[in-house]
């Protein structure tokens, strides 16, 4: 069965530096905790996280991609083969991912090398959750009759994934089509408000006071 389910708001999507906005509408609070909200969703899916199930995919097909003319230049000059893939299994081993237990070896070694709260902090991004993951300003509308939330749409790339990469991705997509990272990737301080304001409306949802204390200390 396959089909679509369409609804109209009156709103206007987001533009990239808007995202990081905190006034004078506080979009940044707004995401995160629509972004906790949909986290937080029990849906009647495969709970395995879907990063490295489609990566590998894609990167199959990738392989097989093949072009007869000017376009096969750009795709020679991707070294798919000698950076791209080889970068890929490099991250493989850095994050989580079936070779770790999807983290849990990175959770286990946080609790005897380093300290409980590095621990908790990991098994709170390496969770396994309901994830949009693709959300950029053009998914996300600003409501014209409530400035007190926004509206997530296109969840063609919804799957459970792991909470962090959800957050990181839209961390990413603050650079917009540019991708000028260096110039449009929020700052330490707006990512510790985001992720401040994300874990507290988390902690409420699952009615968590505690871990919501020892993220936050």
């Amino acid at each position: 069965i396959n089909g679509r389910v369409e609804g109209f708001f009156d709103a206007f999507p987001l533009e990239p530096l808007q995202m990081g906005q905190v006034a004078p509408i506080d979009f940044v609070q707004l995401i995160s905790k629509e972004l906790a909200l949909m986290n937080s969703l029990d849906m009647p899916r495969d709970t395995t996280p879907q990063l490295w199930i489609l990566l590998d995919k894609w990167k199959d097909i990738a392989r097989t991609v093949v072009f007869e003319d000017e376009r096969s230049n750009v795709l020679e000059k991707l070294e798919l083969e000698n950076f791209v893939f080889e970068m890929l299994e490099k991250i493989r081993f850095a994050l989580p991912s079936p070779e770790n237990g999807n983290g849990m070896e990175f959770i286990e070694a946080a609790e005897f090398e380093v300290d409980s709260a590095t621990s908790l902090a990991r098994r709170f991004l390496f969770d396994s959750v309901f994830c949009h993951n693709d959300l950029l300003s053009g998914n996300i509308l600003c409501l014209k009759n409530n400035s007190k939330k926004v509206q997530f749409v296109d969840f063609e790339y919804g799957c459970y994934n792991f909470r962090g990469f959800d957050i990181a991705n839209h961390f990413c997509e603050y650079a917009g089509f540019d991708s000028n990272f260096d110039k449009s990737y929020p700052d330490v301080e707006k990512q510790k408000y985001f992720i401040k304001c994300y874990v507290a409306e988390a902690a409420k949802l699952t009615k968590d006071e505690e871990m919501k204390e020892k993220l936050l200390e």
